[in-house]
């Protein structure tokens, strides 16, 4: 169904198309029902056709079990078949219609034959298959009607509020969302030429505790500082720093700061340690920082 037979279509076409399908399915159950009381009658007679053949005089009595198990056995074969095509043709088949009209030919021609001396029993049978070509071309006829029904917008159910609910339909956010992904998705393959390739974090490189080096990171590489180095980027206390000292008192002002021995201790390199990069600081510059260490501490002493 596609849904502009689905729009076109009007409440009142529905309404018709629903009365059209429902008289239809009646259609069929009335061919059902008339077949099956065909196929009772010919299991009937099986049994009345077997009496007769008993009850006449021109057979020998040699032949009368023989002929009438013979016609019995084909009037139950034939009410087994039409119960079968019967049962066929409901499903809605095309192929058992002209199955049951074959047979309906070939039995007439087999009771005709084989029934007349019986002329009422003739006459019965010629009834019942002229029934049968009845239902098999009516039952063609409601094929046909059936297949058109099934072209029909809005079958089986001819709802209108069921037309198009087989048919999804994603919601408005859902489309909106997708053309946008795509439309962002194209634009960045134009601007950059492949897919965006989304990189790792990685992680700082922090120095644990008790390292003798400094990590330095510059932004775009990492190095670690000897402890030359280090010492060359610590910057002295200046005099605003010693006055501050001073109000604090002697005794935290001398716990931080350090001896002159202990930081030329700490400062000093063995030259047999190979492993340290990079060049050993200037001997005078040592000299003149250690000096200018000295002088702050006697004067905070001398204040004190």
């Amino acid at each position: 169904m596609n849904t502009q037979q689905s729009a076109a279509i009007s409440p009142d076409e529905l309404g018709q198309l629903r009365i059209q399908k429902a008289t239809l399915e009646k259609k069929y159950h009335w061919t059902f029902y008339i077949c099956l009381g065909m196929a009772a009658l010919l299991f009937g007679m099986s049994m009345f056709m077997s009496a007769m053949v008993g009850r006449d005089p021109d057979i020998k009595d040699a032949d009368k079990f023989a002929l009438g198990l013979a016609l019995a056995g084909a009037e139950i074969f034939s009410a087994v078949a039409i119960l079968g095509l019967s049962i066929w043709i409901y499903v809605k088949k095309r192929t058992p219609i002209y199955l049951l009209m074959i047979f309906c030919l070939l039995h007439a021609i087999g009771s005709i034959i084989a029934l007349t001396p019986y002329p009422s029993m003739l006459f019965l049978h010629l009834a019942l298959d002229s029934v049968g070509l009845f239902l098999s071309f009516r039952s063609l006829h409601m094929l046909n009607e059936h297949e058109w029904l099934q072209q029909q917008p809005g079958y089986p159910s001819f709802s209108e509020a069921l037309m198009g609910s087989n048919e999804y339909q994603p919601p408005a956010y859902v489309k909106q969302s997708s053309a946008m992904d795509r439309h962002k998705a194209i634009e960045l393959f134009a601007q950059q030429g492949s897919a965006p390739q989304t990189a790792a974090p990685q992680k700082e490189a922090m120095p644990g505790v008790g390292e003798p080096l400094a990590n330095i990171n510059d932004g775009e590489h990492s190095r670690f500082l000897t402890p030359a180095e280090t010492l060359a980027s610590v910057s002295l206390p200046t005099e605003p720093m010693a006055a501050e000292t001073v109000t604090q008192g002697a005794a935290e002002s001398a716990c931080l700061t350090p001896s002159a021995d202990a930081m030329l201790s700490d400062m000093t390199v063995p030259e047999q340690n190979t492993s340290v990069p990079g060049p050993l600081p200037d001997p005078e510059d040592v000299k003149r920082r250690l000096r200018l260490m000295k002088e702050q501490q006697a004067q905070t002493s001398d204040q004190a």
